[in-house]
């Protein structure tokens, strides 16, 4: 895949200035590679001095010669969305995280989605739930392993009946 020519939206001054003074890295990054490419260097040159590969070199020229500095910009900032829970559900959420969950044992992130779909009519993945937990400060659970003494000596000979079978 060749790299086409750069066309010059800006002179390699102003692109050396917008590297310079990028603030995310993403970008910064990206400023670099068309402001190295508007100096005259080569992509094996370009490669070298940023670690890209060839390929995200050529996509990034080709994307910065359609469509100028907007090809640029790291757009992972503007992903944000309002959260599934309002200050007072979180609140609501929080307090009920406090004591244990209506069917026994610890709460998981699947017992987090039912009680959100259940108390607020909100459906929601277990993965937001997941995060709910983490925001609102509630470290991972994991239940502590049984000891194989616990278990009576029939369900002993059981597992080990059931463990032969392997």
């Amino acid at each position: 895949m060749r790299a086409a020519a750069l066309i010059s939206h800006h002179t390699s001054e102003e692109l050396e200035v917008a590297y310079r003074q990028a603030e995310r890295p993403i970008e910064r990054s990206r400023w670099q590679i068309i402001w190295l490419k508007s100096k005259g260097k080569s992509i094996p040159e370009i490669i070298d001095a940023t670690g890209f590969s060839r390929t995200t070199i050529s996509t990034l020229i080709a994307a910065y010669n359609a469509n100028g500095e907007q090809a640029l910009l790291d757009k992972r900032q503007f992903n944000k969305s309002d959260p599934a829970l309002n200050p007072d559900q979180q609140e609501a959420l929080f307090q009920a995280l406090q004591g244990p969950p209506l069917s026994g044992g610890l709460w998981t992130s699947k017992k987090v989605k039912m009680h959100i779909q259940e108390h607020f009519g909100i459906e929601v993945t277990e993965v937001c739930a997941w995060g709910y937990l983490k925001r609102l400060g509630f470290p991972i659970q994991v239940p502590r392993p049984t000891p194989t003494e616990a278990a009576s000596p029939k369900e002993q000979e059981a597992f080990i009946k059931k463990s032969r079978r392997r």
